[in-house]
């Protein structure tokens, strides 16, 4: 009922500003209240999130509307299946701090219901002059704590030398209770891992 509220309110932003196009609207959840955060008239770096939950290539569909293509049939509706968690892999030494050098091997383990979007490969520099972001992995599995596992797993197989990374924090982080039974807060960071 509160999600079906949510997109219903979202829905009515997009039709009160004639908005066509790929966007997100943000909501804040407190106390089974949700209020307006803010409205992006693009995509989002966890877009392929959506994608593999709900089948849909956002990027293409994107495209498709902007041609003034239709994307789908009327009344078309895709319901969620599953569950899905990206991780942004940096090359940090996990207090944010970040870490360059030439990329060695790097191994992404394949299977079902993996995803990566890696904007570098072995042999690239990682430099100070940009945006430290290696890639993202996305895993999808029926439910929440399938899918927590298959990123666990994921993450504890993944191969990056040259760089250090942030895995070894993404890994304490996914497996903290807090974050296991979804009862994190905005301050889940500071209050759990300020060091």
């Amino acid at each position: 009922d509160l999600r079906r509220k949510m997109g219903s309110a979202a829905c009515a932003i997009a039709e009160a500003a004639k908005y066509i196009g790929a966007g997100t609207v943000e909501f804040m959840l407190q106390d089974d209240e949700f209020y307006l955060l803010e409205v992006n008239t693009r995509l989002q770096v966890e877009h392929p999130v959506t994608e593999m939950v709900v089948g849909v290539d956002l990027v293409k569909a994107q495209i498709l509307t902007a041609e003034g293509k239709p994307v789908f049939p009327e009344q078309f509706i895709r319901v969620p299946r599953g569950h899905a968690i990206e991780c942004r892999i940096y090359a940090e030494d996990g207090k944010g701090i970040p870490s360059v050098g030439r990329l060695g091997t790097m191994i992404w383990p394949e299977g079902p219901g993996r995803r990566y979007d890696v904007g570098f490969e072995s042999g690239d520099i990682v430099t100070p002059f940009y945006d430290s972001m290696l890639g993202k992995v996305i895993v999808w599995d029926e439910s929440r704590s399938r899918a927590l596992d298959k990123l666990c797993q994921v993450l504890n197989r993944s191969v990056v030398f040259g760089v250090k990374t942030n895995i070894p924090l993404l890994k304490k982080i996914i497996q903290h209770p807090e974050f296991v039974n979804g009862s994190m807060t905005t301050r889940f960071m500071d209050q759990n891992f300020a060091e």
